[in-house]
């Protein structure tokens, strides 16, 4: 299915955003500073009107794309006021873990029955086994105030992701009309972290003096790959049929594969990013999660 192949690239690049998004919230910025940054970036999509916003699908579409659009900008902000306090190997299959069962939930309450079948039930809880077990560490006590930042981030980002693909539902032939107009939401949520004090002092004070061009630029290249990524998500959602979002959702447990890969290449040099210990039941583990991984994926593609 060509949906869950453009769903699993688009999680290679948020893997490499989330280990950025790591350092940036601990060195660089503030989190609300940070989501109103994301949202300005998310701006951006105001100069692709004029190549495919070809239509006005009304008030109550229109609303709901903004809407969307804003709670994507909140979910990101929990994202990183957790991942400043947290790990990020933490937090984010935390957050895929929790993703796809609000997911699931929204659809479930607002179109009854959902057109899965056996094998889709099966796959969607290998996938989320799979993210929970690859994750999970025995000797680490369950912290209520990360899990808590980690299921509002998901069930923000369930509420967004449910919002836009009833917008792409609605503008079935111009996925450019709904991507606008869900993004065009995400800037208006960023704008509105300029009503607090914190993020006003560092874009009007502090943040020109504090940051270095260095991390200016990481800051944008980071914004580039997750731009990527949110295109390529979102044209996911966009060709998926409804009952197959909380599929879509529960592939976030490839993006740990992904972290995990990376983590192997930089927990050395930055050890404060993503800290990953390998020992036999570790490995074992994680070989087990992969397999649950591969096995809900098998079942996406066999069905």
């Amino acid at each position: 299915m060509e949906a869950i192949l453009i769903a699993i690239s688009a999680y290679f690049f948020f893997a490499v955003t989330n280990l950025i998004d790591k350092y940036i919230v601990t060195q660089a910025t503030s989190p609300k500073f940070y989501a109103f940054i994301v949202g300005a970036f998310s701006g951006l999509v105001l100069f692709l009107v004029p190549f495919g916003f070809l239509e006005f699908n009304g008030v109550a579409i229109t609303s709901l794309a903004l809407i969307s659009g804003i709670a994507r900008t909140f979910a990101l902000f929990f994202l990183y006021l957790a991942l400043q306090q947290f790990d990020a190997s933490k937090i984010v299959p935390a957050v895929g873990g929790a993703l796809p069962v609000f997911t699931f939930i929204f659809t479930s309450l607002f179109f009854g029955s959902v057109e899965l079948n056996f094998y889709h039930i099966a796959a969607l809880f290998l996938l989320i086994g799979g993210t929970i077990l690859i994750t999970l560490e025995k000797e680490k006590e369950l912290i209520i105030k990360s899990l808590f930042l980690s299921v509002v981030a998901a069930f923000l980002l369930a509420f967004s992701f449910f919002g836009a693909k009833l917008v792409f539902r609605a503008y079935q032939e111009s996925f450019l009309s709904g991507f606008v107009l869900v993004y065009s939401g995400s800037f208006i949520g960023g704008l509105m972290f300029l009503f607090t004090k914190e993020a006003r002092k560092e874009l009007f004070s502090s943040a020109g003096e504090k940051m270095t061009l260095k991390k200016k630029a990481i800051i944008a290249g980071n914004q580039v790959l997750g731009g990527a990524g949110a295109v390529l998500q979102n044209y996911a959602i966009y060709l998926a049929p409804l009952a197959f979002l909380p599929l879509i959702n529960a592939l976030e447990g490839f993006k740990y594969l992904f972290l995990l890969a990376l983590a192997a290449l930089l927990s050395f040099k930055y050890p404060s990013i993503l800290k990953e210990r390998f020992n036999k039941r570790v490995a074992l583990q994680k070989i087990s999660a992969v397999v649950l991984l591969i096995g809900g994926l098998f079942l996406l593609f066999l069905n």
